[in-house]
């Protein structure tokens, strides 16, 4: 939390600079808002009200820091309102998925641009597999080409069903989407009710959190969206070795590369640098070595 703190930090503070305004003035008596994109129970909004609790020691003035859901879509939502809407003014900051970049390929008409928002820091890259639940008679690939099975998924724009949807095209799986949940959290629930077979795409920590669904094998991992297999689930296939063709591993790959980029901290678009001369914050967390990069 230190090491973001100060990569954050380091980039209020050039957005002060660019406002003529000296660092402790500028966010004195100011609120800054983290705007997740995810219901207020999601592993995104959690985050956030982490990042909430430890950022105002890190910038001069103390300012209150607010987390704000904005669900709708898969991150869409609050992407766009990022992009749109919120003040430019170092005021506002969004915790958005990574499959907003290449939902703005598939979906050119999407009201954002993410190569023009103000790409902050990266908190920590996802661990994300798909799994089936231990009652739905399905525990590999294989079994998942023979059986039709209910996957969750919050909109069409997340990876829950862009993954199965591509697998199901490429490589004949039966994955049927209902979409509509709200977050990872209602799916769980709809999961142990029987409503759903599994999930296409989770993230390890809130499955972790979930008693005895790993230690007991209630959720079977049978795919990991990742470049690599992940520590974990040493045997568990990646959706590029699932691949039958090189064009079709091209595209596994790109969805792969996704969770690469992790789980990311952007800002509205026209931020400023970190003007030459390193602000206070900028040189702590240069002397700090951290790995979080931030904008500048």
């Amino acid at each position: 939390m230190r090491r973001i703190g100060l990569a954050l930090a380091a980039l209020l503070a050039a957005v002060a600079a660019a406002n003529a305004q000296p660092l402790g003035d500028y966010y004195k008596g100011r609120t800054i808002t983290l705007v997740t994109g995810t219901a207020g129970n999601g592993n995104y909004d959690l985050i956030a009200r982490v990042v909430a609790e430890f950022l105002p020691r890190y910038l001069a003035g103390a300012p209150n820091v607010i987390v704000q859901s904005m669900p709708g879509a898969s991150h869409v939502r609050a992407t766009e309102y990022v992009n749109n809407i919120a003040p430019k003014d170092g005021t506002v900051l969004g915790f958005v998925q990574p499959y907003i970049v290449l939902n703005k390929i598939l979906t050119p008409a999407a009201r954002y641009h993410p190569e023009d928002l103000t790409w902050i820091a990266r908190l920590v890259p996802l661990n994300q597999f798909g799994f089936m639940w231990h009652r739905a008679g399905v525990s590999n690939i294989e079994q998942a080409r023979q059986k039709e099975t209910n996957f969750g998924a919050a909109g069409a724009t997340g990876p829950s069903a862009m993954v199965a949807w591509t697998l199901n095209r490429m490589i004949s799986t039966k994955f049927r989407i209902v979409r509509g949940y709200a977050d990872d959290a209602d799916q769980f629930l709809a999961i142990e009710r029987g409503e759903l077979d599994g999930m296409g795409s989770t993230q390890l920590g809130p499955i972790a959190r979930r008693p005895g669904w790993l230690e007991n094998r209630w959720a079977i991992p049978i795919y990991a969206i990742a470049l690599q297999r992940l520590k974990q689930f040493p045997d568990v296939p990646t959706i590029i070795e699932l691949a039958r063709t090189g064009e079709d591993r091209d595209v596994m790959r790109i969805l792969a590369t996704m969770p690469a980029i992790g789980i990311t901290i952007v800002a509205p678009p026209g931020l400023a640098a970190e003007p030459h001369g390193a602000t206070a914050a900028g040189r702590r967390r240069d002397d700090a070595g951290c790995g979080v990069s931030s904008a500048g």
